[in-house]
């Protein structure tokens, strides 16, 4: 956009209808002839055929595919040279380097990106007392992977922790972690340091959460799709009722009667 792009269109590119969806909103936001808003996969057709001639400047963004060959009828093209496609995506599948196409491989932070984004993230928040001798070390017990030191990161700022205190932590963490879910239970490949660095995070949560909804409420968001779901769910009696049944108990300090459950 900074470079003068006439239109971007960003996708979520999980399920191919979600890319008809946006490709029909698009094509209808910039008035195409023919546009009707009454057959979505019409009007996304027509946008494939409005960005394979035209002359303006544009960019297709497809965010994380899942199913290469479901999505390759809706994968945009410029005759004119004026438009480029970027996917991103988890697939290794040759499907998608086809067509000059070309992968770029994004791997985890080196040790210094790591560094780098640790002292950046605490430092702007006032928090570079924090950073100390193990700060090298937990970034490669995280191993270097950029959501697990954002995860640490925020953690310490909210608890004022430094990467010592932090590190033993998730070391605790890790170890139950290993007895409890085999290593080949990571089937998603996100990293076991992933999934101890959110249980931490969920646990500092469900310590100030008055409502004691916290975890049910994360259990219910891991049914959705995670590109987003309607917010009159959460009006709904039986979502309403799921949650009141699996709130978390107050511990013995807060033992106060928690509030009653409602939509906000």
């Amino acid at each position: 956009m900074q470079d003068g792009a006439d239109l971007v269109v960003w996708a979520a590119a999980t399920e191919t209808q979600q890319v008809i969806t946006q490709y029909a909103q698009a094509a209808a936001r910039i008035r195409l002839p023919g546009v009707t808003g009454q057959d979505p996969e019409a009007d996304a057709r027509t946008l494939l055929e409005w960005l394979a001639t035209t002359s303006r400047r544009w960019m297709v963004v497809l965010d994380d595919i899942h199913d290469s060959a479901a999505l390759s009828r809706w994968w945009s093209a410029s005759r004119t040279g004026t438009g480029w496609v970027l996917a991103t995506t988890r697939l290794k599948d040759a499907r998608l380097t086809g067509g000059g196409r070309t992968r770029v491989d994004i791997d985890v932070y080196t040790p210094q990106e790591a560094d780098t984004y640790l002292h950046a993230r605490l430092t702007s928040e006032n928090m570079s007392h924090l950073l100390d001798d193990q700060a090298a070390v937990l970034a490669d017990t995280l191993g270097h992977l950029p959501l697990a030191l954002s995860h640490a990161a925020a953690y310490m700022i909210n608890e004022e922790l430094d990467c010592t205190a932090y590190l033993n932590l998730f070391t605790r963490r890790q170890t139950r972690l290993d007895q409890a879910l085999p290593e080949t239970a990571d089937t998603e490949g996100y990293g076991r340091q992933i999934t101890a660095t959110l249980l931490l995070s969920l646990d500092a949560a469900q310590a100030v959460d008055p409502t004691g909804l916290a975890t049910p409420a994360l259990r219910m968001v891991a049914l959705l799709d995670s590109a987003g779901h309607p917010h009159a769910l959460w009006a709904t009696p039986p979502l309403l009722n799921y949650l009141a049944a699996h709130r978390t108990p107050p511990t013995p300090h807060k033992a106060l009667t928690p509030p009653e459950i409602s939509p906000d």
